[in-house]
């Protein structure tokens, strides 16, 4: 197991037990909430650019460089690896298919004000962005890729979010946990939207993880890390969920910190083991410090780095294929339908003076063709002639005019069955 740190200056990956560096990578320029990973990398969203970088862990430079189509200010890849989601620094959120690049949604103006955070559920069929603008929008993947609207719109925040966790379970079973500059964390049903209680905090919140087994939350703030029971003692020696009070509001000024001094340098991001034992909090000048959960004690120093901490991330070490991914469309696809009205070409009528030149050439006979294209599907494509002959015809120029039609009919069928080909090819491109 690795830890990739990212700052706003630098990106590392450290081994996690010895605190070795594993590769300092080149030309990054973090933000909070921008680094997410998969199994063709990490990726990272560069400050100021509607730029993402991909790297492998173990090689320092570049591995492959997006262009989006906005600025950036979060980003978050799905459980199962198959999407990208992305908030931008104007509250749009996008949503892209990793395997082709294909944008399947953009939502320009879903926030009023930017996205800080954006979050998937564990079984990949729900998204979570929350915002400056303290609203939190719940997405069901299966709307978003309709193009649908948010599912739910949550407002029970008063300044803006600053981080958010969604906990183990389908999206029936999951809750929601949102964290604010306003000192409060809510704790919401992800299937119902329902708000069941808040946290209240001493402190401005900057960052949150969640337990994986949902035990405890662990808030990072000006003061500290601070660890938050979700079950308590009952009278009777039985652990009970804070949920089931009768109160919605828990105050959490009785907890105990794992990391609280006088004159302690603000917590700026948080991550925790997979297996819960470890917390490691990114400081707002560059240090990177783990603690033991159960013993709350300093486990580990890591290398400090330039800038304040965005972002802490565990990943395998056997993450990075180095496969490139497709490129990322930054506009929707408008497809073409699949059937097309052709028109009728109509040809001006002959003046009778033109009639008369054409008898004289074609020895009293006058001729008019008109092809004109069906109003059908590509399956009825066979085109109708019109013929229209009016004849004085002369012996001698039976032969003539025959060889003529017979070379305007196949010309014809030649232009009729190149069409054909070209539509065919339309028909498989856009299957495809």
């Amino acid at each position: 197991m690795a830890l990739v740190i990212a700052s706003e200056k630098s990106l590392a990956s450290v081994e996690c037990k010895t605190g070795n560096l594993i590769k300092s990578y080149k030309q990054t320029d973090n933000v909070k909430n921008g680094m997410t990973s998969i199994s063709n990398g990490i990726f990272t969203i560069q400050k100021n650019k509607p730029v993402v970088h991909s790297y492998l862990l173990q090689k320092e430079a570049v591995f492959k460089r997006y262009i989006m189509p906005a600025k950036l200010s979060c980003i978050s890849a799905s459980e199962d690896g198959n999407y990208l989601a992305g908030g931008s620094s104007s509250g749009g959120v996008y949503l892209w298919c990793l395997s082709t690049g294909k944008l399947i949604n953009m939502q320009a103006e879903a926030h009023f004000q930017a996205v800080n955070s954006i979050q998937w559920s564990k079984d990949s069929t729900c998204l979570v962005s929350c915002g400056e603008d303290a609203r939190v929008l719940v997405w069901r993947l299966v709307d978003m890729i309709n193009g649908s609207a948010a599912q739910f719109t949550l407002t029970s925040h008063t300044l803006p979010i600053s981080a958010c966790c969604i906990s183990n379970g389908t999206f029936r079973e999951a809750r929601i946990y949102t964290a604010s500059s306003d000192g409060t964390c809510c704790v919401f049903d992800l299937f119902s939207g329902l708000l069941l209680y808040t946290l209240v905090a001493e402190a401005k919140i900057s960052s949150m993880v969640l337990d994986p087994a949902e035990r405890a939350v662990y808030l990072g703030s000006d003061r500290g890390i601070h660890s938050v029971p979700l079950y308590v003692k009952s009278k009777d020696n039985k652990l009970i969920s804070i949920a089931s009070s009768d109160s919605k509001v828990v105050s959490t000024s009785d907890v105990e910190s794992i990391m609280q001094k006088k004159g302690q340098v603000p917590v700026s991001a948080l991550a925790l083991s997979p297996d819960g034992t470890q917390v490691v909090a990114g400081m707002e000048d560059g240090q990177v410090i783990s603690w033991d959960v159960g013993s709350k004690q300093l486990l580990k120093r890591y290398r400090s780095l330039t800038g304040k901490i965005t972002q802490v991330l565990f990943v395998d070490k056997m993450t990075s294929t180095g496969i490139a991914l497709p490129n990322f469309e930054r506009d929707l696809n408008q497809q073409l339908p699949d059937i097309i009205i052709r028109e009728t070409y109509k040809r001006e009528p002959v003046h009778k003076d033109a009639c008369d030149e054409l008898a004289e050439i074609y020895g009293g006979n006058t001729e008019t063709i008109t092809v004109s294209k069906g109003t059908e599907g590509p399956e009825g494509s066979e085109g109708s002639e019109e013929l229209e002959e009016t004849n004085e015809e002369t012996p001698s120029a039976d032969s003539d005019k025959d060889a003529e039609i017979a070379q305007l009919k196949e010309r014809n069928k030649q232009l009729l069955k190149m069409y054909d080909t070209l539509w065919a090819k339309y028909k498989s491109k856009s299957d495809a």
